[in-house]
This record gives structure tokens, sequence and C-alpha cells, in this order.
């Protein structure tokens, strides 16, 4: 699996930044915090700490992506 792969990163950090507003390297930063939000739930599920249901899923990462979009809009006076 290559998904770290700073290519297949770097389409990744160019539609964050189109889609924000954020430069760059703010698209980054972004989306490092986003993913360390999934990864913590997603050890929550695989360690059976938590049971989510999609729905609850869903609503989870849909809150925290407006959340810290609302957040670096206001950071980064966007």
């Amino acid at each position: 699996m290559e998904i770290l792969r700073v290519e297949n990163l770097t389409k990744v950090y160019e539609i964050i930044s189109m889609q924000t507003g954020l430069s760059i390297e703010n698209a980054k930063k972004f989306n490092f915090r986003m993913w360390f939000y999934v990864n913590g739930i997603a050890n929550l599920v695989a360690n059976k700490t938590c049971d989510f249901s999609d729905e609850e899923l869903g609503q989870l990462l849909r809150e925290q992506y407006v959340s810290m979009i609302l957040y670096e809009s206001i950071y980064y006076n966007l």
C-alpha cells in the first residue's frame, strides 16, 4: 500500500487547498490533524473500545471536518 507516497499526498493537499482556501503548507497540516483524528477513531473501533454505527462514524467525521474548517478559517483569516 502506497498511501504515504509524497506524490499521492500532493494531490490530496491540492484538493484540500482548492476546497478550503488553505495554502498547500496549511493543507498539509490540516490533513495531518484530520488523519490523526480518524486514526484515533479507527484504533478505538479496532480494539473494540467503542462500537460506532456507520451513522455515528459519519457524524463524528463530518463534525470534526466542519470544526477544523471553522478553526482554520478563523486562525488563518480565510
